[in-house]
């Protein structure tokens, strides 16, 4: 299979308070609202912001339903290409869990979603959410309980290419960066012992430096409900804009549970 060099990877965040949410990411990380889509009475349907020329997409969370696997999550991570068919064909091959089948959108994008090993949801797309042309400058990192038998499954189910890997202790995976096209994607398996993670307890999203060899920062995994599955995320930016100090180089973690 062979990917176009345009492909984005991008995080996809759903909240209680979608428009506080927004205006929260706006003032404290320089954000810039570029989509706004909203139902009649003001709920958040659909909304992109972008931080340079790099995206990220918001909606508000609601109930569940059967059918919107992605009412059941809080986050995820949308995949932009055009490839979609190909995509689809080859992780339904591999025997990735389909939770939502390829379809034609009223939106203009064909798409289709699916779950990784480690329960992290993905949506492929033709839907562009960054400028066309950008080189990536935001990053999705995800965290996996078994790191290579996972960066092996998204080479094999999804097509991603490993471009970097440095090993941990007892053959966990400290830092793995994996491509698709031009889109990037980060992956580790350091356990919470090591010092990587960063619980807070704290009401607000956090953004803190690690006493570590590395500086992303990540909250514990925390237990699954029934009704949805937590999987946070951190999400890497690199710029040159002009940004809140202390941003520039480290991870973010926007953890939708806190809004």
């Amino acid at each position: 299979m062979t990917i176009s060099q345009h492909a984005t990877v991008n995080p996809v965040f759903r909240y209680r308070d979608c428009s506080a949410a927004i205006a929260w990411l706006i003032r404290v990380y320089g954000f810039e609202q570029h989509e706004l889509h909203q139902a009649p009475d003001g709920t958040v349907v659909h909304a992109e912001l972008r931080f340079g020329d790099a995206g990220i997409g918001l909606s508000a969370a609601g109930p569940a339903a059967a059918d919107n696997p992605w009412s059941m999550v809080r986050s995820g991570i949308y995949v932009s290409l055009a490839e979609v068919d190909a995509v689809h064909d080859r992780a339904r091959a591999a025997g990735a869990e389909i939770a939502q089948p390829i379809r034609d959108t009223n939106y203009g994008s064909r798409e289709f979603s699916a779950r990784d090993p480690g329960g992290h949801l993905w949506s492929f797309g033709t839907y562009g959410m960054t400028a066309k042309g950008a080189a990536p400058s935001l990053f999705v990192t995800l965290l996996y309980d078994d790191g290579r038998t996972s960066i092996d499954w998204l080479t094999r189910a999804f097509g991603f290419e490993k471009i970097l890997e440095v090993p941990g202790a007892n053959g966990a995976i400290d830092h793995a960066e994996l491509r698709l096209g031009d889109g990037i994607l980060m992956a580790s398996s350091t356990p919470a012992s090591t010092g990587h993670w960063a619980p807070s307890g704290s009401a607000r999203a956090s953004t803190r430096r690690i006493p570590t060899r590395t500086s992303r920062a990540r909250r514990p995994r925390e237990r699954q409900s029934s009704r949805r599955r937590t999987t946070p995320h951190t999400v890497r930016a690199r710029t040159t804009r002009a940004i809140p100090k202390g941003f520039y180089g480290r991870s973010v973690l926007i953890d939708p549970r806190r809004k």
